[in-house]
């Protein structure tokens, strides 16, 4: 992980898990992505063998993780880093409610909730 990267002890129980997926690529020719599934396709660069074409791409991914730590394979990789906990906003008191339009910021509706507590 990076330089900045800030590490906290957990105590963490998970249960065992393994999963995996296989996925068709379809979605690549709906990209542009079509030059490799046609007849003028240049797969040189991967192999030596000529006149090459794709006929279909599919992904998998394989996700396990037991009391060793976690297993992933896939074409995708992803870092992950702690958060921080989020700041606790409670409206336990008296307050102001504004609602404006996004562009003009005009005001939409305005309002006082004086006992949020219902007491």
């Amino acid at each position: 992980l990076g330089v900045n990267t800030v590490y906290w002890a957990i105590n963490l129980y998970f249960p065992k898990v393994s999963m995996s997926g296989n996925y068709d690529l379809k979605v690549l020719s709906e990209l542009g992505i079509t030059d490799v599934f046609g007849n003028n396709a240049d797969l040189s660069g991967i192999t030596e063998e000529t006149k090459l074409k794709l006929s279909q791409a599919v992904h998998k991914a394989v996700l396990n993780i037991d009391e060793k730590g976690t297993e992933a394979s896939g074409a995708t990789a992803v870092e992950a880093i702690p958060m921080s906990i989020p700041p606790v906003i409670e409206f336990n008191r008296p307050f102001l409610l504004f609602i404006f339009e996004r562009k003009t910021w005009g005001t939409l509706f305005a309002g006082k909730v004086m006992n949020p507590n219902g007491n």
